[in-house]
């Protein structure tokens, strides 16, 4: 195994960590993180696909904006910022104390050339 494959195993273990730590105190606080699936019966069936593409159009204009701020720095396609940007964003999620955010200039960089 290499040493960068070790070092990744190692930070997705400790974020593993981090991420169990907080459900087990969150449980313990008395939230409760999967509800009970009569809850969802009271949700109206349009309000799924509704939901679905709020978030959907959301991302892609969140994604789409870096286009406007990388435009004065250099020409990068619309397609490489917006997956940058979605994976990004999924790294923020992933990684804890939003360590994440630094994933989207390190791609831009690693992808692009900027």
């Amino acid at each position: 195994m290499t040493d960068g494959r070790r070092r990744l195993l190692w930070r997705l273990g400790l974020s593993l960590g981090f991420a169990a730590a907080f459900v087990w105190w969150l449980g313990n606080q008395g939230v409760r993180l999967v509800p009970d699936a009569r809850e969802f019966d009271r949700v109206a069936v349009w309000a799924w696909p509704a939901y679905a593409a709020t978030l959907l159009a959301f991302h892609f204009l969140r994604a789409h904006r870096w286009l406007y701020l990388l435009r004065h720095i250099a020409d990068v396609p619309a397609r490489k910022v917006i997956g940058v940007s979605l994976v990004g964003y999924v790294a923020i999620l992933v990684f804890p104390l939003r360590t994440g955010e630094l994933a989207r200039p390190m791609l831009i960089q690693r992808h692009a050339g900027v």
